[in-house]
């Protein structure tokens, strides 16, 4: 080829044309670069904005305010009312977030949902005891409000609030009568947890009003049975009519209580107390019956008179 009078072989054109090409991948990819750039920019902001907006908004639900009346009730201290109100916190799980002393333990620990901790419930540092009078008690009990009237999460109060007169008086004696435990404990919800908060999936499980039915004669009969299976909260994982049910928070499905079909007595009673079941295997950690091991025989008996029923 000539230019300008000069013969330029074959091999320089191919090689500019290769410079040039280069080149344009060159700008190309400084493009693309750059427009990744941005891309990973705005991504992040989207992500730090969102963030802020759980956190504010979750603090702002965790801050809300309920105002509750509620009568306060009989609180005796003689020494079988503090019995029964002992039986109590270790039957129905108290013990399992507030700890064996009350004075508060840690029930939940993951990374995306969080710590948190049951209240102390005693009179030393760090405890809502020494404020805390017998309307405080009912409210945060069967309500599931604080007395600064903010709303208590993962507190089950929607069984609480089916508590007689007599035993919530007998549970309110024993936690007044527990010694101080001086532990100050502060809630550390993780972002999992706070977007739920933010979006309503986790709420304080409150009411307005107690839902008691009344003070049933402890008996080895179905009408205890119904009072037992109500407040110690058989319904939130086997369904409000022990039907059967999924519950929530990645549990296993809750087979059918009513009836109780295959199981007898004696089979119940070792799926309640020592959580096996008929074939000898554990139950789920999801069953609480490390709690319901507190049960007495007639309790137990009770709830069989109840869920076996035909």
């Amino acid at each position: 080829m000539m230019d300008g009078g000069v013969d330029v072989p074959p091999e320089a054109d191919e090689r500019a044309d290769a410079i040039r090409a280069g080149g344009d991948g060159e700008k190309k990819q400084g493009r693309l670069g750059r427009w990744l750039k941005r891309l990973g920019l705005g991504l992040l902001v989207v992500v730090v904005g969102f963030g802020t907006f759980v956190w504010l908004r979750s603090e702002g639900v965790r801050g809300e305010r309920f105002q509750v009346a509620v009568a306060p009730v009989s609180v005796a201290r003689d020494e079988a009312t503090l019995a029964r109100g002992e039986h109590l916190y270790l039957a129905l799980g108290c013990a399992h977030c507030h700890g064996e002393d009350l004075g508060g333990a840690r029930f939940i620990d993951d990374g995306a949902f969080g710590q948190w901790y049951g209240t102390n419930l005693t009179r030393g540092e760090g405890g809502v005891g020494a404020r805390y009078g017998s309307a405080d008690w009912v409210r945060a009990i069967a309500l599931a409000v604080g007395d600064d009237g903010r709303g208590l999460y993962i507190m089950p109060s929607s069984n609480y609030a089916a508590l007689s007169d007599g035993d919530l008086g007998a549970l309110i004696a024993y936690i007044e009568a527990a010694s101080p435990v001086d532990r100050r404990i502060e809630q550390a919800p993780g972002p999992i947890a706070r977007m739920l908060m933010t979006f309503g999936a986790l709420a304080p499980k409150r009411s307005d009003a107690r839902d008691s039915v009344g003070d049933p004669t402890p008996a080895p009969t179905g009408e205890h049975g119904a009072y037992l299976a109500r407040v110690a909260g058989c319904q939130d994982c086997h369904g409000e009519a022990l039907e059967g049910a999924q519950p929530p928070g990645g549990a296993p499905y809750a087979p059918p209580l009513r009836p109780a079909t295959g199981w007898d007595a004696e089979s119940f009673d070792v799926a309640v107390r020592q959580g096996r079941n008929r074939a000898g295997r554990a139950l789920d950690r999801f069953m609480p019956w490390e709690s319901y091991a507190h049960l007495d025989d007639d309790e137990v008996a009770a709830l069989w008179a109840f869920v076996g029923a035909e």
